[in-house]
C-alpha cells in the first residue's frame, strides 16, 4: 500500500498505515466507504454540481501492455472545486481499450474525472474497494501540489489523511482501472 501512496504523490518516504473500514474517522468514511464513483460522492459533500468537481492532470503517460497490445493510461490527478478548493489527490490506472469505445477520446483528452465520464455515459459498473490507509505525511503532498499547480487552495489543517484503493469493474467483471484516492485532512 505504501508503494501505491507513493505513486499518488511522486514522492518517495510517505508513510501510510493500512486501515479498516471502520477505523475510519467521519467524514472519510462517508467519502471512502462505498461501491460507487469518488466524483459524485465529492461533489454532494462539497455542495457542488458534479460538472463543477474539476479535474487537474499532474502527469500522465500511456504504456503498451504486452501481450495483449492494450494501452494503459497512467495519470496523477487532482480534483478539486470552482475555486480551486482541494477535494482529493489521486492516481489512476485506466485501461482505455476496455472502456465503451463511445468515450475513450473523453479519457484521453482528460477534461472531466473518469468518474463523471462513466455516470454522463451510462457506463454500467461498480468500484471494488481494495483497502484503506491513513497517513500523516501530507506535508509531502501539499509541496508536490504546489509545485505542479500554484493556485490550488489546500485549507487543511495538520492531521490525518485518509484514502482507498479502489477498482473500477463493468457489468460482465472486467476491470476498467485501478484508483488510489486520498482525501486531505479536514
Amino acid at each position: 500500500m505504501i508503494e501505491a501512496v507513493e505513486w499518488v504523490v511522486g514522492v518517495r518516504g510517505i508513510t501510510a498505515t493500512p486501515c479498516q473500514a471502520h477505523q475510519l474517522p467521519q467524514p472519510y468514511r462517508h467519502l471512502l466507504d462505498h461501491k460507487g464513483n469518488m466524483t459524485p460522492r465529492l461533489a454532494q459533500f462539497h455542495n457542488v454540481s458534479l460538472d463543477k468537481v474539476r479535474l487537474a492532470v499532474l502527469d500522465s503517460s500511456i504504456v503498451e501492455l504486452v501481450p495483449k497490445g492494450e494501452r494503459l493510461l497512467q495519470r496523477r490527478v487532482v480534483l478539486h472545486g470552482p475555486d480551486f478548493h482541494l477535494y482529493e489527490v489521486g492516481a489512476i490506472r485506466i485501461f482505455v481499450d476496455r472502456l465503451p469505445e463511445r468515450i475513450r477520446d473523453e479519457v484521453l483528452k482528460a477534461t472531466k474525472p473518469l468518474g463523471s465520464l462513466l455516470l454522463a455515459q451510462k457506463v454500467d459498473q461498480t468500484s471494488r474497494v481494495e483497502g484503506f490507509f491513513q497517513t500523516s505525511s501530507f506535508e509531502v503532498v501539499v509541496s508536490e501540489l504546489k509545485s505542479k499547480i500554484s493556485q490550488i487552495s489546500i485549507d487543511c489543517s495538520a492531521g490525518e489523511a485518509f484514502g482507498r484503493k479502489n477498482v473500477l469493474v463493468s457489468s460482465t467483471g472486467v476491470t476498467l482501472a485501478e484508483v488510489i484516492e486520498l482525501i486531505p485532512p479536514m
